[in-house]
């Protein structure tokens, strides 16, 4: 870029005011800059002024923009802002640019430099609608910023960019720089860069001579057509960056399990990003026969759990069903005893995020109003008559009552039922 400032000169009987005009023509996608008249009071030449001036008039910008800040540092003078803005503009520092423009608009009279306040927000607001408007995340936060070898510091998260093939270099002590070379298009766009730590110990390799790499061709610039429609493309992915599962961040699968008192089980598993989780488990005793008895139980539960750091431990909340079967025969009569028992679930354990996952944990369980208790018994129909068989009814009728009652007494008693998973094993997709 290259801006062209021609000058007139002041006549010395012109003492108490000085009138300098600038007529900067921008080259490129650097729309023309209207006339700029400054006004100053009458006071000897910043020689740093002076010398960027004329630095700038010989399409010097990086000795024009050293010499213009020295000068503004010196005097703080609003002329000096402006053309350092210039300055910066010609050489692709447009964050400085907008810095010193902006400083410009903040600084200069409202009154004798009206016009010139008005041509400069036109050319802020051109800079920002016609380039690049890049937000900047990094971690960690505290980063520095290279713009095709020139550092630059972003504002408010904000880097502009003129549109082209692009060089960022973003690094921070103790980190490994990230340096990525992109084609970027006009419009907003957001770049997200995690700095890796550097490892603490380097591993020690007898240097390697290589022969110099011959310079790379320069990149074409991309057509207009590219430009309007084309994005930025993201960079790279690190394999650590990659989506762990099927789903992204969401990962379900199957898992077998074994615990306590229900020791057989299965259940499908889901981790929702590094924080949220949920599982559905159905366990059970099987039927286990002791002569004429017979007993086992079965377990549903369903829970939400958080994962509180991030990793494989979880706190878990939800509700379960604990159902207790039991049959006893004799001589021909059978009696059936079936407890089912709502219950709210707590717990914790661990459990991985994806992949091949194994884990424990412990659940208690606290019982819900709603027991249900039923009993029944039958007898062999050769061996009862109707008056037989009435008095059985009459007896199965009294034992559900007692049974009932014995139940609840138990259960309340009970403050509350418990199952440690010892083992869950699975694969989470």
């Amino acid at each position: 870029m290259r801006i062209d400032v021609e000058f007139r000169a002041v006549r010395p009987s012109t003492v108490s005011r000085a009138r300098v005009a600038l007529l900067a023509r921008a080259q490129l996608w650097l729309l023309a800059l209207p006339l700029l008249c400054s006004v100053a009071h009458a006071q000897p030449v910043n020689p740093d002024f002076q010398r960027g001036m004329d630095a700038l008039q010989a399409g010097d910008n990086q000795h024009a923009a050293e010499a213009l800040d020295a000068a503004y540092r010196a005097d703080h003078s609003s002329l000096a802002l402006l053309n350092l803005g210039i300055a910066y503009t010609n050489l692709g520092l447009l964050n400085h640019a907008l810095d010193a423009l902006e400083g410009y608009v903040r600084q200069a009279d409202p009154t004798v430099d009206a016009q010139n306040i008005a041509a400069v927000r036109a050319e802020i607001d051109r800079l920002r609608n016609s380039n690049a408007v890049i937000e900047l995340h990094a971690t960690p936060a505290e980063v520095q910023v290279e713009l095709d070898g020139q550092p630059v510091i972003p504002r408010a998260q904000e880097l502009v960019v003129a549109p082209g093939n692009r060089r960022f270099v973003v690094s921070a002590p103790g980190y490994q720089p990230y340096d990525q070379t992109m084609a970027v298009p006009v419009g907003r766009f957001a770049l997200d860069v995690v700095l890796q730590p550097v490892p603490a110990i380097a591993p020690m390799v007898a240097p390697v001579p290589v022969a110099a790499a011959a310079p790379a061709a320069a990149a074409p610039p991309p057509s207009a057509a590219a430009a309007q429609t084309a994005s930025p493309p993201p960079p790279p992915p690190k394999d650590e960056d990659k989506a762990p599962c099927l789903l992204g961040e969401t990962c379900l699968g199957p898992l077998l399990e074994l615990g306590i008192p229900n020791v057989l089980g299965g259940g499908a598993h889901l981790r929702i990003g590094r924080y949220l989780g949920a599982g559905i488990d159905y366990q059970v005793i099987p039927m286990l026969h002791l002569g004429s008895v017979s007993a086992g139980t079965s377990l549903l539960t369903v829970e939400g759990r958080i994962y509180p750091f991030g990793g494989a431990f979880f706190l878990a909340g939800g509700f379960g069903y604990q159902h207790v079967l039991a049959r006893a025969s004799k001589e021909g009569a059978t009696i059936e005893a079936s407890v089912g028992i709502p219950t709210f679930k707590a717990g914790l354990g661990f459990m991985g995020h994806d992949g091949f996952v194994a884990g424990i944990d412990l659940g208690l369980m606290f019982p819900l109003a709603g027991t249900d208790v039923s009993l029944r018994m039958t007898a062999m129909p050769a061996s009862t008559t109707g008056t037989a068989q009435a008095q059985i009814d009459n007896t199965v009728s009294q034992l559900q009552s007692d049974a009932r009652k014995g139940v609840h007494n138990v259960v309340r008693a009970l403050p509350f039922l418990f199952q440690v998973n010892l083992l869950r094993i699975g694969y989470l997709f």
